[in-house]
């Protein structure tokens, strides 16, 4: 069975270029021949185009499977950087409640440092310890 192709649309008039495309169009596919693709303008360019982001994306592809083993692998190192960073806050922690040795050269004042601290007085040579919110008892 043999199918026929319309005549061209009414613009084909008006722009012979357009006319002359179509014609050639229609005469090849009468013929029932074949188009060679170097002939029409851009194809080879673009079927290199084709080839060349096609390799791309499998390159990307094949790379990102291997950051995705990197992430999890950072992803363990993070949670392992949680764990030690909660372990030393809780040292911190106990180590700011420790008693802490203050110095000066005269007696210290009721509003510094905590309870169980030290002081020491440079001049007097005396050493207290707070007992008390305000309160330093000279020991020495």
């Amino acid at each position: 069975m043999t199918i026929k192709i319309p005549p061209p649309p009414q613009i084909a008039n008006a722009d012979p270029t357009l006319n002359r495309w179509l014609l050639e169009l229609t005469s090849i596919l009468n013929s029932q021949g074949s188009v060679d693709p170097n002939s029409v303008e851009g194809l080879p360019a673009l079927s290199s185009q084709v080839t060349t982001n096609t390799a791309n994306i499998l390159a990307l592809q094949h790379s990102s499977t291997g950051q995705g083993a990197s992430i999890v692998a950072l992803q363990a190192q993070v949670t392992a950087l949680q764990a030690s960073l909660a372990s030393t806050n809780v040292t911190v922690n106990a180590l700011a409640a420790n008693p802490v040795v203050h110095s000066g050269a005269t007696a210290p004042a009721g509003g510094l440092g905590s309870v169980n601290d030290w002081y020491t007085d440079t001049v007097a040579k005396h050493v207290y310890v707070k007992t008390g919110v305000a309160t330093w008892t000279l020991i020495v």
